[in-house]
């Protein structure tokens, strides 16, 4: 190899190549990580912030209250102990009252957050200033740039290690291999066409083996080329010093002796045709040989006088050309020269069975690798046939697996459903629990009121008998007070038994089979579960003007009633312990049904703050909550939409900030 032809190597090339992709690869996959970290380090940093919300607002805001400066720096100290906190600071109309730390120069490389000092003293929030904390994104650099060199570094060593050991590959598989055949091409030459090429390698059929192959067929075709070449060559020198017709009839005979084998006793016979009479072509033997020897040096060729002959053994001419003819026990052989036939030689007594046997074996080559195709093709049917079997093993495991998950994923929301039940009843027991004591404290009273009548009632009786007029009135006014503490007894059950009703309904478990049923009894049921918590500081406007059946699960859409319900109460609520709210504030709640458009159209709406429109784009979406933690769960909007759309309806809210939130449910009727 020359100097410097390293540089212009397939090993450079593939080096170079290497190098290049493993180097573009590092600086994306670096790049990727950096992004990630930082990410996540500033993630930190933000929950950092809500540590500071969490655990510093409300002791700040004591020691501001109190005039406690010095508690409040100690607060603030313990702020800027934590990770990549610079800076705090409490301000009172732009006036800073307590001062930590200190500012970044660049903003850039800093967060800002501030945080509403509020205390609540005797029913009223009181805005006490404002703490401003900064934390620095420095050692965010700092710990990003020294994982930039230790990425850098690892990748560094892993692309040359992997570039090594390719080339270490490259070098042992293929190119050693390149090399060899390269200084075998340019050794060969004419006496050195019967050494063959071979490679030190576990014989493999592929690519190399293949050129290696090619290689020494050619270097055969060669040698081959170059052994005719030296017999024509021999032939013309022998032919230089002969007569041409002998010259031409003693080659013919060579050529038939090699390529027909003939038996003892075989004779050779040469003729050339001449127009005979009324223009029949008629063969004249040119010459006879005596009977031929196998490798004798003359074939003792003598010409005779001409004399016709018509046939010899059983010999016809060939019109379409020079060839040779096997017939019977004959091989024939032609030439013709500017289509006129020039002479007609031929072969008696050789033994053709052998011929045909040599070429049929001759075919034998192409007939065994048409078998062994015909055999790699039936054993890649059977590998494919069984990687198909295999496949559909696994496809069919996976669609089982795929069905359990199903069934899990069922059973899963079955079970969210019902919890979400106990959660909303959970938020309505305290109201409900008001709502029974009521009644049932009327019931006691009313009983307690009602022995003592009947006991004043037994003396009226007996002082009735004797038929005075004063006793007879007492005796009606009593009977009258009965009356009315029985009336009393029987409306405090009658509202205890609809609201157990109302319980008990709403916290069924749901069948499996869906059924056709007016939903507008479940939707009344939860309206007196609510109304009952809430009766005196909500005011609810009903107007159901529509009960058309729907096919589905009751008690589903009892669960989206109650969801959406419990929601506008809290939204009313939220904005009666709003400070800011106007005066005389109530809170109202509007439910009512109609047909539209051939569907159930039901409307809840309710006159709380309403949704940010930030917000509304992630109402629907699960274990979303804006309520602090602990109330809430962020799975009641969400269940209530997947109910919805199971029963191929739709659900949608429509909110302006200050002015209430409108939840809008359509579901299909079932007509027949």
């Amino acid at each position: 190899m020359t100097e410097g032809s390293f540089y212009t190597s397939l090993r450079f090339r593939l080096l170079f190549y290497i190098l290049l992709c493993s180097s573009v690869i590092t600086l994306i996959v670096t790049s990727l990580q950096l992004y990630l970290d930082f990410r996540t380090d500033v993630q930190l940093i933000e929950s950092r912030f809500d540590q500071v919300e969490r655990s510093y607002l409300r002791p700040i805001a004591d020691a501001i209250w109190n005039f406690n400066y010095q508690a409040a720096e100690i607060h603030l100290d313990a702020i800027l102990s934590l990770p990549d906190m610079v800076c705090a600071m409490v301000r009172q109309d732009q006036e800073v009252l307590v001062s930590r730390g200190a500012t970044p120069e660049a903003e850039r490389s800093a967060i800002v957050k501030s945080f509403m000092l509020e205390l609540h003293r005797d029913d009223r929030t009181v805005i006490l200033g404002q703490l401003t904390v900064c934390a620095s994104l420095e050692g965010v650099y700092e710990r990003l740039f020294s994982r930039v060199l230790v990425i850098l570094g690892s990748q560094g060593v892993k692309t040359f290690l992997t570039s090594a050991f390719f080339l270490f590959i490259a070098q042992l598989l293929v190119t050693r291999h390149l090399a060899k055949m390269a200084r075998y091409a340019k050794s060969l030459s004419k006496d050195g066409l019967h050494q063959p090429l071979l490679l030190r390698r576990k014989a493999a059929p592929d690519e190399l083996q293949s050129l290696v192959d090619a290689i020494n067929a050619m270097r055969s075709n060669l040698l081959q080329d170059m052994e005719r070449q030296q017999g024509l060559i021999r032939l013309a020198q022998e032919m230089a010093g002969l007569d041409n017709k002998r010259a031409v009839l003693a080659c013919a005979a060579e050529y038939l002796l090699r390529k027909a084998h003939p038996r003892e006793g075989a004779r050779v016979a040469a003729f050339v045709p001449f127009q005979g009479e009324q223009g029949r072509m008629r063969f004249e033997r040119l010459t006879a040989m005596a009977p031929l020897q196998r490798g004798a040096a003359d074939f003792g060729v003598e010409y005779l006088d001409h004399s016709p002959i018509e046939d010899f053994g059983g010999f016809q001419w060939m019109p379409e050309g020079a060839g040779i003819r096997i017939s019977g026990d004959a091989v024939e052989l032609s030439w013709e020269e500017e289509g006129r036939p020039v002479f007609y030689l031929g072969l008696i007594g050789v033994d053709t069975a052998r011929i045909q046997a040599e070429q049929e074996y001759e075919l034998l080559p192409t007939l065994m690798q048409f078998v062994l195709l015909t055999l790699k093709n039936v054993q890649t049917t059977q590998e494919l046939e069984g990687k198909v079997g295999h496949k559909t093993a696994l496809l069919q495991s996976a669609v089982n697996e795929l069905t359990e998950r199903n069934e899990e994923l069922k059973s899963a929301q079955s079970q969210l459903v019902q919890a979400e039940k106990m959660n909303s009843l959970g938020s309505l027991v305290a109201g409900v629990a008001h709502e029974v004591n009521n009644p049932n404290n009327f019931i006691h009273v009313s009983t307690s009121n009602l022995l003592k009548e009947l006991f004043d009632l037994q003396i009226l009786i007996f002082e009735l008998s004797e038929g005075e007029s004063a006793v007879q009135d007492e005796f009606d006014q009593r009977f009258l007070k009965l009356y009315r503490h029985l009336s009393i007894i029987t409306e405090g059950s009658s509202r205890i038994k609809r609201l157990v009703d109302s319980l008990r309904d709403f916290s069924r478990i749901e069948g499996a089979e869906q059924s056709k049923a007016r939903v507008m009894s479940e939707l009344e049921g939860t309206l007196r579960l609510v109304q009952s918590a809430h009766r005196s500081d909500i005011d609810f406007d009903v107007d159901l003007q529509a009960d058309p059946k729907i096919l589905g699960f009751p008690a589903q859409l009892g669960q989206v009633f109650m969801n959406l319900l419990i929601n506008a109460c809290q939204a009313v609520e939220e904005k009666r312990a709003d400070p800011q709210a106007e005066t005389g504030y109530r809170g109202r709640i509007s439910v009512s049904s109609r047909i539209e458009s051939g569907a159930l159209c039901m409307v809840i709406e309710d006159n709380g703050p309403g949704i940010p429109p930030d917000r509304m784009k992630h109402i629907f979406d699960p274990f979303y909550t804006s309520k602090p933690a602990g109330q809430g769960t962020g799975l009641g909007l969400s269940i209530s939409y997947e109910i919805i759309q199971a029963h191929r309806g739709e659900i949608t809210c429509e909110s302006e900030p200050g002015r209430g939130a409108k939840f809008v449910i359509r579901l299909p009727v079932c007509w027949d």
